[in-house]
């Protein structure tokens, strides 16, 4: 709530004076979370924990997306220059595989109950998010205006990118009440959700050339970055507390009561405030020239779907559990 409102300022404030916000916000939250993930990363190391492969890949990750921060700023606030697209692209690009990499070796313990009509769903599923994005890219084509080809073919590669990391994500939501799921675990995987959404309305800006510092998008961002450190600020306490039951991501033991008392709230939370802080940025920020009011509906859409996939799983999970239960006590 504090990064949003912080965030608000920017009806106040002007672009040289928002950068004293923007910047700070996302060099500490990133700078944060790569401190999170190498301390985990070392623990489990030291444990001998098979996690800690997965954990490296996905400081890995971290590692690039700060550095393309970094390069973005110098991009923008001390040569001048627009940062998009640049070096900075090929870092946060790059940090793909490692992500992806990191969900692929998360899900292991599950793979055997992972049929090739799940991953088939899963793609199938992450594939259907992207049509947006493929739609908005071939319709721009025509435009003379704004971004060259390549600039928007770049602009298209991170929303084509993360489908790919989203596909394991959904994987790991549907068996989140199946399987059962730590509360580490469910952040990590909201967290990875809403970065692969995030990515269709930077491509979204990009396309009506709208973005800049301090857009609604850069938000989002920020919110997938804040769930990412809850989530392995809550493994970090398991992994250091010997009493707790240091086990894998999924875990039979863990309360199915998380899904609905976290989980659930947790997705409304985000959907409501991205469709008010988008639908605050339509009204202040952008004419009619500017602004394709059809990509923030595309968006909105999008985010829609995407809530209403992840109740239909959940509640379709926990009703078979509770059957399964009732039928055990029977």
């Amino acid at each position: 709530m504090a990064i949003t409102l912080l965030y608000q300022l920017r009806l106040f404030l002007d672009d040289s004076q928002f950068t004293w916000i923007s910047i700070p916000a996302y060099a500490i939250t990133v700078g944060v979370l790569i401190l999170f993930s190498l301390l985990l990363t070392i623990k489990l190391h030291k444990q001998n924990h098979f996690q800690s492969k997965a954990f490296l890949f996905f400081t890995i990750g971290v590692a690039f997306w700060f550095i393309a921060d970094q390069i973005w700023v110098v991009y923008e606030h001390i040569y001048d220059v627009d940062p998009f697209p640049s070096i900075a692209d090929i870092f946060y690009l790059g940090a793909y595989p490692f992500l992806v990499a990191f969900l692929l070796l998360s899900l292991k313990p599950i793979t055997k109950l992972i049929t090739k009509k799940v991953w088939l769903f899963a793609f199938l599923l992450s594939f259907s998010f992207l049509t947006p994005s493929l739609l908005g890219y071939f319709n721009s084509l025509s435009d003379d205006e704004g971004l060259d080809a390549f600039s928007k073919s770049i602009a298209l590669s991170y929303p084509i990118l993360s489908t790919f990391q989203l596909a394991p994500a959904i994987i790991g939501i549907m068996f989140m009440a199946k399987k059962g799921a730590s509360y580490s675990w469910m952040l990590l995987l909201f967290a990875f959700l809403l970065y692969s959404v995030s990515d269709t309305f930077y491509l979204f800006s990009q396309l009506d050339g709208t973005y800049r510092d301090g857009h609604p998008v850069d938000l989002l961002y920020l919110y997938s970055f804040i769930l990412l450190i809850f989530s392995l600020h809550n493994r970090l306490k398991i992994a250091n507390n010997p009493n707790q039951s240091n086990e894998i991501l999924f875990n039979e033991q863990i309360k199915f009561e998380n899904i609905t008392k976290y989980g659930l709230p947790l997705t409304l939370l985000i959907f409501s405030m991205t469709v008010i802080i988008f639908l605050i940025n339509v009204f202040y920020f952008n004419s009619d020239d500017e602004f394709s009011i059809g990509y923030i509906l595309i968006g909105i859409a999008l985010m829609l779907l995407v809530f209403i996939v992840i109740i239909l799983t959940i509640s379709r999970n926990l009703t078979k559990f509770v059957r399964m239960r009732t039928n055990e006590l029977e």
